[in-house]
């Protein structure tokens, strides 16, 4: 089986699942929510609690860690949005699927993202935990991203899939647990140590800066970027990633 078919195959199953058990698929998506969440947390604690210690090392710590939400969507199942840029448009490009037939399958996914995302972050806004140092880094870096020119947003969003995509890809293709663990963190870490955009991620950190001060930024604002954030990480995975994939594989 190569690579298109196995992408095939995958696509076809996630395809079916969101068709025929909708709510199912919902939660999968929900439960990589979950799990990005749970990352988000991880890296914004890590980062808030170093950053008087050193930039450079709250830095570093916030990317290197952030992985392990990829990690633990894929080890132990979930569908994430981004992800499936990837895996769902190659019936697309390969004449099997019409695209319009796919909507629903980014929808639902993309609502579950963001239901379970923001839920654990809102869980962990009310528990009051690190508040004091947590707060001031990520209105911080919510600010910043708000700052982000359209143009540069749109690239950013674009890398930062093409990514998370190269990260789910080896995944699947590579079956040594050490080798597979570590390029999804370094690639994952990559993105986040440059300031790329992933909209699911740019979720979680919107939702809890808004729940620390509602008034730092318009919900305009965060509505527009997060279009724009969208959009990227489509392209990112569903054009730069995914044709060239396609074209290097088809006979």
């Amino acid at each position: 089986m190569n690579d298109i078919e196995m992408l095939n195959k995958k696509a076809f199953t996630k395809y079916d699942r969101c068709t025929q058990k909708p709510l199912s698929f919902f939660f999968m998506a929900v439960m990589a929510g979950f799990y990005l969440g749970g990352a988000l947390i991880l890296s914004n604690s890590l980062g808030a609690v170093f950053q008087s210690v050193s930039p450079e090392v709250a830095k570093f710590l916030n990317a290197a860690s952030f992985g392990v939400g990829l990690v633990a969507i894929t080890s132990l199942g979930g569908e994430l949005f981004t992800g499936n840029c990837l895996t769902t448009i190659i019936p697309v490009l390969d004449g099997k699927l019409p695209f319009l037939k796919l909507k629903w399958t980014w929808i639902i996914c993309f609502l579950g993202n963001l239901f379970g995302i923001s839920f654990l972050v809102f869980l962990f806004y009310l528990s009051g935990s690190l508040q004091e140092t947590i707060q001031p880094y990520v209105l911080q870096t919510f600010q910043t991203k708000l700052a982000v020119p359209v143009g540069q947003l749109i690239l950013r969003s674009i890398l930062c899939n093409f990514m998370v995509c190269l990260a789910a890809f080896a995944s699947m293709k590579i079956n040594d647990g050490f080798t597979r663990t570590t390029i999804m963190f370094l690639m994952v870490m990559a993105f986040v140590f440059a300031g790329m955009e992933h909209c699911i991620a740019n979720i979680g950190t919107f939702t809890l800066a808004l729940l620390y001060d509602f008034s730092f930024a318009s919900l305009g604002q965060v509505i527009i970027h997060m279009i724009i954030c969208t959009l990227g990480n489509i392209v990112g995975g569903s054009l730069l990633f995914a044709i060239p994939l396609y074209l290097s594989n088809k006979k």
